[in-house]
């Protein structure tokens, strides 16, 4: 058992003073989680906060899943009609 400054020995990362694993990091060497919970897995979030994502999929303008309309509104809800007109 060691002495840290006179007092009780050091923390869980042997610093002295006492300190232990210090948030964001996972453990003593200061390794980051990675969006799945696991220390030091690299796997990040992608734009639509999914773990691990591939971002918006492919034919979609959003990640709700909307896709463009005639018009090229992302969501939108014109059609094309029977004489390939949008939105009439």
């Amino acid at each position: 058992m060691g002495v840290c400054g006179g007092k009780a020995e050091t923390g869980v990362c042997g610093f002295c003073p006492p300190v232990g694993i210090v948030e964001p990091a996972c453990d003593c060497a200061g390794n980051l989680r990675g969006c799945d919970n696991v220390c030091n897995s690299g796997l990040e979030f992608d734009i639509c906060h999914r773990c691990p994502g591939v971002g918006i999929p492919e034919g979609e303008c959003d990640c709700f899943g909307n896709v463009l309309d005639c018009h090229g509104v992302c969501g939108g809800t014109d059609k094309l009609d029977v004489c390939n007109c949008c939105g009439d």
